[in-house]
């Protein structure tokens, strides 16, 4: 009777299995239908590995700018490089001045409206006027600009800076456009003037 029982019960699990569409043994020409994982979109606003980051990679923005003091005495005279990347960061630097470098991060995003093109392009932090080797030495540089598209498809922004890293505060006239003129931060510096 036992054996019965158990007879019964194996009948009845499959009986149901097959019911609800299910069965006991996956079918060997079954497939399965795998879905590709999309990558991981950085939170440039809240980013912590600037110094790090690879910047050898894609540009979609890139602006260039010169400021002199235009006093003889100082001699005071940086160039500016900000290449807005394709994944949405943002990274730029500032050089001259005695050789100097300081570096810039952020993100930015653009929107078409019925006028064109609108970016709006934000900074978060730079090196200070001795580096940084981590994110906790880098200063805080927040400012937000919005960037409208001008008829020859460029744009135009004057950006604050500081003569030394978040002192003496001035602006340079940036311009710029999808023209990658530098392929690389060393290649921008290695473009310009000797210091004198």
């Amino acid at each position: 009777m036992k054996k019965f029982l158990a007879m019964l019960l194996v009948v009845l699990t499959a009986l149901s299995l097959i019911a609800c569409g299910g069965s006991a043994a996956p079918a060997a020409d079954a497939k399965t239908e795998t879905k590709a994982e999309e990558p991981a979109q950085t939170d440039w606003a809240h980013y912590k590995d600037w110094i790090t980051t690879d910047w050898n990679k894609a540009v979609a923005y890139q602006f260039t700018g010169r400021w002199d003091m235009g006093d003889p005495q100082y001699n005071i005279v940086y160039d500016f490089l900000i290449n807005l990347y394709e994944d949405g960061s943002v990274c730029g630097v500032q050089h001259g001045y005695g050789d100097r470098t300081f570096t810039f991060y952020g993100f930015w995003s653009a929107e078409d409206t019925e006028d064109g093109k609108e970016v709006t392009l934000t900074f978060r932090k730079e090196t200070p006027l001795e580096g940084a080797a981590n994110y906790d030495e880098l200063l805080d540089h927040k400012y937000t600009y919005t960037l409208y598209e001008e008829s020859d498809g460029g744009f135009s922004f004057a950006f604050d800076f500081g003569i030394v890293p978040g002192e003496y505060m001035r602006t340079v006239d940036m311009a710029g456009n999808a023209e990658v003129k530098f392929d690389s931060m060393d290649a921008f510096i290695a473009s310009l003037p000797a210091a004198e």
